[in-house]
């Protein structure tokens, strides 16, 4: 588990490489799954992606609170990998937006998943 402080907030993450965009679903599922099975206890935004030119075979996971983090690490499988500052900032601002949305919508705490199926291009 790492550290990023964004915009003065510090931010909990880790990234996983998978051998492939299959093997990554599977360990992208396996996180869903302890999600709903923790009614969203989880507190983290995970997503399977990859760049323009490849599968999307990297998952992250980021937080505001490392609990969630460590369980993904515990769950998830695959071999670390540090991206770019600006990749984990991006998806630091996609978990804040869509919190965002979900709070200014009355939605009460959970899991809410957003699927891409052929995951996120970055």
């Amino acid at each position: 588990m790492r550290r990023h402080d964004f915009k003065g907030v510090e931010w909990f993450w880790l990234c996983r490489r998978f051998k492939d965009g299959e093997t990554a679903k599977r360990g992208y599922d396996r996180l869903d799954q302890a999600s709903r099975d923790l009614d969203g206890l989880l507190d983290a935004g995970c997503y399977r992606h990859g760049p323009e030119n490849e599968e999307p075979r990297y998952v992250t996971v980021v937080s505001h609170r490392p609990e969630g983090v460590a369980l993904a690490q515990r769950v998830l499988g695959g071999t670390q990998f540090i991206p770019d500052d600006s990749i984990i900032e991006r998806l630091i601002q996609r978990r804040i937006d869509v919190l965002g949305e979900l709070f200014e919508a009355g939605a009460p705490g959970g899991h809410y998943p957003i699927h891409h199926e052929e995951g996120m291009k970055l």
